[in-house]
């Protein structure tokens, strides 16, 4: 089973995104900081892929996506950064800080299926149902 981790602080943005997620069968898992994150990738290392936000209390999510990758066992787990921070200086650095893909806030259901099937092999032929 894919486990798929939402780390948002907006309990509504993660209500969101689980519903998007979960019609591919996957596994939700949530967090509201990248703090509660790395503890919820410690002890779960099997997680597939993250989709985070930036601006979180606690933890930014910067801090967590570099805290991350800079762990071998975590070097590969795709990251989709969602956010309404969206300059290409702030892509630009994210991406080398690790992140797989960008997408603004507001985002749709598409852009979040789009990034695990692409990243996802096994998700490849699945279909939402919105």
């Amino acid at each position: 089973m894919i486990k798929v981790l939402l780390v948002d602080d907006d309990g509504t943005i993660r209500d969101v995104l689980r519903a998007y997620v979960e019609q591919l069968n996957c596994v939700v898992i949530e967090a509201s900081n990248g703090k509660v994150a790395l503890d919820i990738m410690y002890d779960n290392p099997d997680i597939d892929a993250i989709i985070t936000d930036l601006m979180m209390p606690v933890m930014h999510g910067r801090e967590f996506i570099q805290i991350l990758k800079g762990h071998d066992k975590f070097k590969k787990v795709p990251i989709l950064v969602v956010s309404a921070v969206e300059t290409i200086e702030t892509v630009k650095e994210l991406i080398d800080l690790g992140a797989s893909s960008f997408v603004p806030k507001p985002f749709q259901q598409d852009q979040i299926t789009a990034f695990l099937q692409l990243n996802l092999p096994s998700l490849r032929n699945s279909t939402s149902f919105a």
